[in-house]
């Protein structure tokens, strides 16, 4: 499967909004640089709500799954928007119980089928199934969140294009001095 993208068209022209607005280039690469860093806070907490309600998850499990990072190239100023797509492992989506009764792990909402709860290779406790009947090899329980990422990643791709030019604008007009 291929790494879930979204592709938000930002093309302010700094000619134009030099011309239009008087503002400077330090003015506009000061904007944008905040406008990047609330849109990936608006999106981080639009995408959380809707994977945890999606996936059976608490919203705490993909908090830290966000990153951006923000570079210059000559005179273009550019973002990146990284979200992490790959499983999450079993003991982050909340505290697991385990009962001889239940023959398995429930993990918040999830249930996983002979699994155990222990500490096996030195590291913390973490959920477990082993992969036959024999006592190892052991397999780490994960949920996949690839494919759900993906659908609100393309649904949110228009929205946040949208917000970004409104969180732009905002932030241009602030570092102006227009609110004083």
């Amino acid at each position: 499967m291929s790494q879930p993208t979204v592709g938000i068209d930002f093309n302010h022209s700094v000619e134009q909004l030099t011309a239009d607005l008087g503002a400077t280039i330090t003015q506009i690469d000061k904007a944008k640089t905040r406008a990047i860093r609330r849109l990936r806070r608006w999106l981080q907490t639009q995408l959380a709500r809707e994977l945890a309600t999606v996936a059976g998850i608490r919203q705490k499990a993909i908090k830290s799954r966000f990153k951006h990072h923000i570079y210059r190239e000559g005179k273009t100023l550019w973002a990146n928007i990284w979200i992490g797509v790959n499983p999450i492992d079993a003991h982050l989506l909340g505290k697991p119980r385990q009962t001889r009764r239940m023959k398995g792990t429930r993990v918040y909402q999830h249930f996983f089928d002979k699994a155990f709860f222990v500490n096996v290779f030195g590291d913390a406790p973490k959920v477990w199934k082993r992969k036959d009947k024999r006592r190892f090899p052991v397999i780490k329980m994960q949920l996949p969140i690839a494919e759900e990422m993906e659908q609100l990643l393309e649904k949110y791709e228009r929205p946040a294009e949208l917000k970004l030019a409104e969180i732009f604008e905002h932030e241009l007009k602030f570092e102006m001095g227009w609110y004083k």
